[in-house]
């Protein structure tokens, strides 16, 4: 279960560096797992790596912190709030208009 977010983080950087050396084959090979993704940024590509690490973490409080609350509810904020600044700053989607 864990071993997603760290399969995601290499594949996005293997095929950022492929797509920066021009390499079709390798682009041609993960172009499916990042579909709707601007793979132009770093950034955007490791979209998907920090949604898994973002429900990780969640999951992992709740399971491993049960009593505290408030320490659920700060965690999950902080995150919200993480994520939502990197989709404003980077605009990982494609937008069709």
């Amino acid at each position: 279960m864990l071993v997603a977010p760290i399969y995601m983080m290499f594949v996005g950087v293997k095929l950022y560096y492929a797509r920066h050396a021009r390499n079709r084959p390798v682009v041609r090979k993960y172009r499916d797992l990042f579909a709707g993704l601007k793979t132009k940024k770093a950034l955007a590509i490791q979209y998907n790596t920090l949604f898994f690490l973002r429900r990780y973490t969640l999951m992992a409080i709740i399971v491993f912190l049960p009593d505290a609350r408030g320490t659920q509810i700060n965690v999950s904020f902080f995150f919200t709030f993480f994520v939502l600044v990197i989709l404003l700053d980077v605009k990982p989607f494609i937008v069709k208009a």
